[in-house]
């Protein structure tokens, strides 16, 4: 009897650690499912003719904090950050390729780069305050409610100029291999932004921001 005592704490303790172990368990395919839920949705809008849905996947998990998310909004948050930081790696890769060619490049050329990092320095002006916007939808006591298309106007400054670079340097024998994989990706992830943005909303923006059906995405950037 007092071996049967002193084993029912025991198997109280494991009892609950297994509880605990399947709850937490449970709540991280909650969370992966959320992800790859969001991404099929937003794939149905107008992007089935790309890959997106595994790119919305790859990208949105390379953020650790993508596993804990509990709304699109937090997946919309992550997405303008993994912009931001794919923005900051073009400038870079743009701007090292002045400093180090800028005597050997045509004057066409070093227009079109100079204009590059005019591009992405309003992308990374524009990403902070698309994300305090973000932040704030649906946040009890918030001042004002904004309209889909305030957030939207949002996601189209961010493809614009990130748009724009990758029309300058298409074609560009001299800077396309270099930049293409930096510039497409920078790209791209402004479409994960408008995507992530939708589902959070639950409105689906007006065609004409994803990309071209034309373009060859494999051929500038690999999944």
């Amino acid at each position: 009897m007092a071996a049967a005592a002193a084993a029912a704490p025991t198997l109280a303790v494991l009892l609950c650690a297994a509880a605990a172990f399947f709850a937490t368990a449970h709540a991280r395919t909650a969370h992966g499912d959320l992800i790859a839920k969001t991404c099929a949705n937003a794939t149905s809008h107008r992007r089935s003719y790309w890959p997106f849905e595994k790119f919305c996947n790859s990208r949105l998990r390379m953020d650790k904090r993508s596993a804990a998310a509990k709304h699109p909004r937090d997946l919309a948050l992550i997405a303008m950050d993994l912009t931001q930081r794919a923005v900051a790696d073009a400038d870079a890769k743009v701007d090292g390729l002045l400093r180090s060619g800028a005597s050997h490049h045509d004057d066409c050329t070093v227009r079109a780069l100079r204009h590059c990092r005019l591009d992405y320095a309003a992308v990374a002006s524009s990403i902070p305050v698309c994300r305090a916007m973000a932040e704030d939808y649906e946040k009890p006591g918030a001042a004002n409610k904004l309209a889909p298309s305030d957030y939207f106007e949002c996601s189209r400054r961010l493809w614009r100029n990130t748009g724009k670079c990758l029309v300058r340097i298409v074609g560009d024998g001299e800077v396309w291999e270099p930049l293409s994989r930096e510039v497409g990706e920078a790209r791209l992830r402004t479409d994960l932004v408008e995507a992530m943005l939708e589902e959070m909303l639950g409105v689906v923006n007006r065609p004409s921001t994803v990309i071209n059906s034309n373009a060859s995405y494999e051929s500038y950037i690999s999944l």
